[in-house]
C-alpha cells in the first residue's frame, strides 16, 4: 500500500491501478520469479544489464530469481523484481526511478522502486494519469508486450488489461 501511495503521489498514477498491476505481475510482489538466469534463456545483452544491475546492488546474479521463459510461444524469460522488467527495460528508467525514490541505484526487487518504475512506465500511455479506464487497460498490455501489445489485447485494451481492472476495481472497493 505504501509503494503504491507514494508512487501514485509522485506520477498521478491510480494507486489502485498500481495495486492492481503489482498482483498480476508478481502476487503483490511476493513472487518476482522462479527461474535463475540461465534457465531464462534471456540474450547476451540483458544478461550484461542484469549482471550489472546485480553487481550495483551488491547481489549474487547467480542467485538472483527472474521469470521463466513463457511456456506457450518462443521467448524469453529474464523479468525482474516486483515489477517485471526486463533488465535492458529497468536500465532505461534507471536514473527516473533514483530521481522520484532517492534511491541510486534503485532496486527492481524492492516495492517502492519496483512500483514507482511500473508507475513511470505506464503513465507514458496517453490518458493514465487522467484514470480513464481504457487508457489503463491498454497501458498495462503496453507494459507487458511494448509495440506488440495489440497481441495481447484488442484495440481497446481489454483481455490481458482486463484483468488489471478486475484487480484494480476490488481494490478500490476495499480501500476508498
Amino acid at each position: 500500500m505504501e509503494a503504491a501511495s507514494f508512487a501514485s503521489n509522485a506520477t498521478g498514477v491510480r494507486k489502485d491501478y498500481l495495486l492492481g498491476v503489482l498482483v498480476v505481475e508478481s502476487n503483490l510482489g511476493k513472487y518476482t520469479g522462479g527461474c535463475n538466469w540461465k534457465q531464462s534463456r534471456m540474450n547476451g545483452t540483458r544478461l550484461e544489464y542484469f549482471k550489472q544491475i546485480a553487481k550495483e546492488l551488491d547481489y549474487d546474479y547467480t542467485k538472483l530469481k527472474v521469470s521463466c521463459p513463457p511456456a506457450g510461444y518462443k521467448g524469453t524469460g529474464g523479468a525482474m523484481g516486483v515489477g517485471q522488467f526486463m533488465p535492458d527495460t529497468w536500465m532505461a528508467y534507471k536514473n527516473s526511478i533514483a530521481s522520484v525514490t532517492g534511491h541510486n541505484p534503485p532496486d527492481p526487487w524492492s516495492l517502492v522502486d519496483g512500483v514507482t518504475a511500473m508507475a513511470l512506465k505506464l503513465s507514458k500511455v496517453s490518458g493514465v494519469i487522467d484514470h480513464k479506464r481504457s487508457a489503463e487497460a491498454k497501458a498495462y498490455c503496453v507494459y507487458l508486450a511494448g509495440g506488440n501489445w495489440i497481441n495481447y489485447c484488442d484495440a481497446k485494451g481489454v483481455n490481458y488489461g482486463g484483468k488489471v481492472l478486475y484487480w484494480a476495481d476490488n481494490y478500490e472497493r476495499l480501500l476508498d
